[in-house]
């Protein structure tokens, strides 16, 4: 991880590689909880090394830190950890709610009943106009 000291990163898995690729696992899930309806996570989490959306893996280590401090004695967790992923939540959920387009492969649905995927999934908004009054 970029965003912690090797020193204390292997302090706090214990040195334990099952512990570093656990945290790991979970912080892709929750990122892909957020993004799976509109965008194919599938694509996007498998590419490797320099194909890796740059702004998708920031997020996913801010969650990683996160859960990775969740699992100190009395949950201490700094700050700036916690900072870092409630602006991550924020954003995941401004994704998911379609309010900011990100520039990822988009998951593909039947529109036409063939079985096969054929467009992208957009956001569906219920709802009309709000009531005026006069």
């Amino acid at each position: 991880m970029t965003q912690i000291r090797d020193l204390r990163l292997t302090q706090m898995t214990e040195n334990t590689s099952a512990i570093l690729t656990n945290v790991s696992s979970e912080a892709v899930a929750f990122v892909k909880g957020y993004l799976f309806t509109l965008y194919d996570v599938q694509t996007i989490f498998s590419q490797v090394g320099a194909n890796r959306d740059t702004l998708i893996m920031y997020h996913t280590k801010n969650i990683a830190l996160y859960i990775l401090h969740q699992r100190l004695p009395n949950a201490m967790i700094p700050p700036y950890v916690q900072a870092n992923y409630d602006n991550t939540v924020q954003y995941l959920n401004d994704i998911a709610k379609g309010k900011i387009a990100i520039d990822l492969p988009k998951k593909q649905v039947d529109s036409n009943g063939d079985g096969l995927a054929d467009t992208s999934q957009t956001v569906f908004k219920w709802g009309g106009r709000k009531a005026h009054t006069h």
